[in-house]
């Protein structure tokens, strides 16, 4: 069963709105757009595994995505982590198209795509730290560790894998998403122990030692916050600002009118400036004069103080429906 749900991640929502909010001149408008990208195709790559992890029994596995974890020193990320009675298996995807070529002399994946070679890093080293880094975790947070095996698992199956030096341990630890369930299989021959009255506990604080990552992305990308457009986007031709009017904003490109569509304006504002926005802020943001219309879109959000300071929790929009 999943544990822990799959969700977009946090790093390709505050893309999307910094993307959005950035002049087609900008510096970094081709940087982040690159970036953006990569985010997407690496969660594509990883949503793509849910078919074949569907063949595993519910009543046995655990399922947990995107588990972000602390060592004690430094955090470690893991793509996917399944729990069985007798072992632990963390699957590091990749979402690479081309001919990979494992290079276990210099420690590269190399990739050939179009006539063009680039290197990047084994990612079998990759998953082994993470092996490690697991399982020193579970001895200091818990008292005791289980045996954790690793596969990368490449989610292109057209991906031509191979290696220089016909390094079977390293391909015993590769695989594509199509034979997955079948090398779930082979594990389970391999391990017998069975420690199955741990798993519930394991998973309960798995779940609770998980920190989701946020990072300050105008900082991260050196990017002034006098830089970012602000106004309500169009949703239909992307145009910002459109323009109040009549209780509506209306796009004055496409002529498409809407009443909610401040809500994904203040979103962007969560992800690119503050999770609490004030009214000031709000009709600066919006582009709207008027105090009483500001509060009017605010008042479901929730405030986290009261009078002239009063901040409202831009959170609450994630859970507005109306």
């Amino acid at each position: 069963m999943i544990i822990k749900p799959r969700n977009l991640p946090i790093e390709i929502r505050k893309l999307e709105s910094l993307q959005r909010r950035l002049s087609l001149k900008h510096p970094q408008y081709q940087h982040v757009s690159d970036q953006l990208g990569k985010f997407k195709s690496g969660h594509n790559g990883e949503e793509s595994l849910d078919f074949p992890l569907s063949f595993l029994s519910t009543q046995k596995y655990r399922i947990l995505h995107n588990l972000r974890l602390n060592d004690g020193s430094r955090f470690f990320q893991l793509d996917t982590l399944i729990l069985s009675p007798q072992f632990l298996l963390i699957l590091e995807v990749k979402n690479y198209s081309g001919t990979l070529t494992f290079n276990t002399s210099y420690n590269q994946l190399i990739r050939e795509k179009d006539g063009l070679e680039e290197a990047f890093p084994d990612p079998v080293i990759q998953v082994t730290r993470q092996q490690e880094q697991l399982q020193a975790w579970m001895q200091a947070q818990l008292g005791f560790t289980m045996m954790v095996e690793t596969l990368v698992v490449f989610a292109n199956e057209r991906t031509v894998v191979k290696s220089t030096e016909n390094d079977k341990e390293t391909m015993l630890r590769v695989t594509n998403r199509s034979a997955l369930p079948y090398r779930i299989r082979e594990l389970e021959k391999k391990h017998q122990h069975n420690k199955k009255h741990e798993l519930k506990s394991l998973s309960d604080y798995l779940i609770r030692a998980n920190q989701e990552i946020d990072w300050d992305i105008l900082e991260k990308y050196q990017i002034k916050r006098t830089e970012i457009k602000t106004g309500v986007a169009c949703p239909k031709c992307a145009l910002i600002p459109m323009l109040r009017e009549f209780r509506v904003w209306a796009c004055p490109r496409c002529q498409f009118k809407s009443r909610d569509s401040h809500l994904e304006a203040l979103k962007d504002y969560y992800y690119l400036i503050s999770p609490t926005i004030s009214n000031r802020e709000a009709r600066d943001f919006l582009h709207i004069s008027s105090r009483d219309i500001a509060y009017w879109m605010l008042r479901r959000l929730g405030s986290k103080s009261a009078g002239r300071g009063m901040r409202y929790n831009l959170g609450n929009l994630f859970d507005y429906e109306g």
